[in-house]
């Protein structure tokens, strides 16, 4: 992990301490946290299910990023991403599948290199490259935990979690929605990934795929969240609540 993100990942407790959930809500707080921690520059922390705004309101994310405006197209959203999932699905002309790009990952580890644009083989194999040899949870990370994932599933679990937590704050969706929603998406995380390596593995492959023309060091800062979410030190909600 690199030191100049520690500081930006200290939660506001007493925000959080004023709008704690349930203890047994606690769990559905796991999915969608790492989308919600890349802002954590506007003061929003997945501790909690409300946001800590500094400016940016969650209807400017989900209008201008995510396509979304009111209730219906955001429940919309949540279940083509959970059914279907892959590109498309928010405004991109590109349209394929999670089903369709699981199996280009897979034929690209047997060997078929063409599968995949040069684009996004560079931003796989960086990102790959890039996370091989981190730590987590003191043990290291392999190259055989990437070949283990053969699913971007976690990429699309995260984002229908995000905008049930976005259209909750927008009051799009009540209370009782939005946990059906976390619940949801938390139970498909525990039924498909043996713990939150192997999610953020799936995570990086999924947005890699999408996001290929990103900025390479923007998606190296995904990453780095995704640790401090992991990171005891903040005692954040991964270390609350394991996958298994």
């Amino acid at each position: 992990m690199h030191d100049d993100f520690d500081l930006y990942a200290i939660p506001n407790w007493k925000f959080v301490r004023e709008n704690a959930v349930p203890e047994e809500k606690v769990p559905l707080l796991t999915t969608g946290a790492i989308l919600i921690h890349a802002y954590k520059y506007q003061g929003w922390t997945p501790q909690t299910l409300s946001l800590n705004n500094r400016g940016l309101h969650p209807s400017e994310v989900l209008s201008e990023h995510l396509y979304v405006n009111n209730k219906e197209e955001a429940l919309k959203l949540v279940e083509d991403l959970i059914s279907v999932g892959g590109v498309g699905l928010t405004g991109e002309t590109r349209v394929e599948s999670r089903k369709q790009i699981d199996e280009r990952l897979l034929k690209y580890a047997g060997g078929e290199k063409s599968v995949l644009s040069q684009e996004e083989a560079e931003m796989l194999n960086g990102m790959t490259d890039w996370i091989i040899g981190f730590k987590w949870l003191k043990t290291r990370i392999e190259k055989t935990d990437f070949e283990n994932i053969t699913t971007t599933l976690a990429w699309d679990i995260e984002r229908a979690a995000f905008v049930g937590r976005l259209a909750y704050n927008c009051d799009y969706l009540s209370e009782e929605e939005v946990w059906s929603v976390l619940g949801r998406t938390r139970s498909l995380a525990e039924s498909n990934f043996e713990d939150w390596l192997g999610y953020s593995i799936s995570f990086i492959k999924g947005i890699s795929i999408d996001k290929y023309n990103a900025d390479f060091q923007l998606m190296c800062e995904t990453w780095d969240n995704m640790c401090l979410l992991n990171d005891r030190n903040d005692g954040d909600v991964w270390i609350w609540s394991p996958l298994k």
